[in-house]
């Protein structure tokens, strides 16, 4: 008798344990699962993300051209400015979280410099009172004369022989370390915490 009960702890035991290997097996492979259909859903967006960052700073460009050529800026000017650096901060944002994500980087590298810049840009032209053309002081120019360079960094830092990114391939990684090394040694030449010292006093800049 003791020894049918020793028998039938042993099977009990064993099936707790194949059980709970079963278990561990199957969540592996649904979060395998779960990774490689993430992966597929942002390897489309991948591709025309990378370059449209750019483009995004191109438009830009074009913008802060025309505005610190006329001396002065209209809602339109404002809107699409504040939208193209909200869309920034939004890329860098996605993809150092991808990057995390996948265990290319460690936790840290989420926190970067270069998305919070993007939004103090966003917020400075997010200003829905602007309709008709407004001339702009100096020291308004000045702030866009260095936000326009802010973002010439960002163009700059860019490797424009790669034609297109890949989810398996490092160059986007050396992309978003591009883009925040032109961060940190903006800000470091000029001294500053963040592009934010310049929106400190905008309300007295018109």
């Amino acid at each position: 008798m003791n020894r049918w009960i020793k028998n039938l702890k042993a099977k009990r035991s064993l099936l707790v344990v194949l059980f709970a290997i079963v278990i561990t097996v199957v969540f592996a492979l649904t979060q395998y699962n779960t990774k490689e259909k993430y992966k597929a859903y942002v390897s489309a967006r991948f591709g025309p993300d990378m370059p449209r960052f750019v483009e995004l700073l191109e438009r830009a460009d074009r913008l802060y051209a025309e505005i610190l050529e006329k001396g002065s800026m209209n809602g339109r000017q404002s809107y699409l400015l504040s939208d193209i650096h909200h869309d920034l901060a939004d890329i860098i944002r996605t993809y150092r979280d991808l990057a995390v994500f996948l265990r290319l980087r460690d936790d840290s590298f989420r926190y970067n410099q270069s998305s919070p810049n993007a939004m103090i840009i966003m917020r400075y032209f997010n200003d829905p009172d602007i309709e008709s053309p407004i001339n702009l002081d100096q020291r308004t120019r000045n702030h866009i004369a260095v936000f326009r360079e802010f973002d010439s960094g960002w163009i700059a830092a860019v490797d424009r022989d790669i034609v297109s990114y890949r989810i398996n391939d490092a160059s986007w990684l050396r992309f978003l370390e591009a883009v925040e090394t032109s961060t940190i040694t903006f800000l470091a030449e000029r001294q500053m915490d963040s592009l934010n010292d310049l929106w400190q006093d905008r309300k007295s800049t018109r």
